[in-house]
């Protein structure tokens, strides 16, 4: 069995842990485990499990050890409204309409929020240049559906025209994330046969090979056991269509041992032709007919139609 290539584990992963040791009271080990196991939120971030440990994140165990951060300012947004408002920006309608919702007590931020509340660093920060995941999304769909490829998708970003998709989604002048950046792959070594197929899985039986594409780039889901995020997805990937099954087998006459025996059936048989031919149909394995060789749903000779009286 091909061995399969161990990557670092993504940048979304690693922020993931400095947020389970920095704010969830667990250890790093604990958080380790975590990713490990592919449970609770570090499993949903890192999708791979078996990524290797950067050093942005054993840099964390000196960190995990430090003494407890000071208690949290009474007048900072709490930490449940941190977290969804970290959401809304990333996910959502973007920093400014986020922070309205919060001042308004509107949507999920209203609920959760005061609407006096101090914004926290972390919260500011989300007022940043790195391009949310709605970008991150429609920019693979540029490079992967569009057919204008990456370096016009770059500078569609850049340009920003009026209508277009990524306009719509990204903030102008964004800073391309990993993944963004990881869709350069002219120069990038070819998936491994291994990557191509689960790409066609993935592209046949799951979510279609656009979405497969960003499964590669983010490193989730099964293609991040299989793929490098970088590597080069050819265009036999994208364009794979799964064979179709095979055709059933076409229509043939009952034999003649299958006549014979058709015939004893409807003489002897108190349903007569139907009986006999819904036997040939449900092709039982005690059934006279099959021992006689008659083959399923065969179609009935002449001989056998003039004894249905057809």
């Amino acid at each position: 069995m091909k061995a399969v290539e161990v990557v670092d584990c993504t940048q979304q992963c690693v922020d993931e842990l400095t947020v389970c040791v920095t704010e969830s009271h667990n250890t790093w080990a604990q958080c380790m485990q975590e990713l490990r196991d592919g449970a609770g939120r570090l499993g949903d971030a890192c999708g791979n499990k078996q990524c290797a440990e950067t050093p942005e994140m054993t840099a964390l165990k000196t960190l995990a050890s430090s003494p407890p951060p000071p208690s949290r300012d009474a007048s900072l947004c709490s930490v449940n409204c941190e977290k969804e408002f970290v959401v809304c920006c990333d996910e959502g309608p973007g920093y400014a309409k986020c922070v309205e919702e919060i001042r308004g007590s509107t949507g999920p931020l209203g609920e959760l929020c005061d609407a006096t509340c101090t914004l926290s660093d972390k919260m500011v920060q989300q007022d940043h240049v790195r391009c949310r995941t709605r970008c991150e999304k429609e920019f693979n769909i540029c490079v992967n559906d569009g057919g204008i490829g990456y370096d016009a998708c770059v500078q569609e970003l850049t340009d920003f025209p009026e209508g277009s998709p990524l306009t719509k989604v990204c903030v102008e002048g964004c800073e391309m994330t990993a993944s963004m950046l990881a869709q350069n792959d002219a120069t990038s070594a070819a998936c491994s046969e291994d990557c191509r197929d689960e790409f066609k899985i993935c592209a046949s039986e799951g979510p279609g090979a656009v979405t497969c594409a960003y499964e590669i780039r983010t490193g989730i889901g099964p293609l991040a056991d299989k793929c490098d995020t970088n590597c080069k997805i050819s265009t036999a990937m994208m364009a794979y269509v799964a064979p179709s099954p095979p055709p059933f087998p076409p229509v043939h006459e009952c034999s003649a041992s299958c006549e014979t025996e058709f015939r004893v059936c409807v003489t002897h048989n108190e349903g007569g032709c139907n009986a006999c031919t819904q036997e040939l149909s449900e092709f039982p394995d005690d059934s006279p007919l099959v021992e006689a060789g008659c083959s399923r749903n065969c179609q009935l000779t002449a001989t056998m139609n003039e004894w249905c009286g057809q």
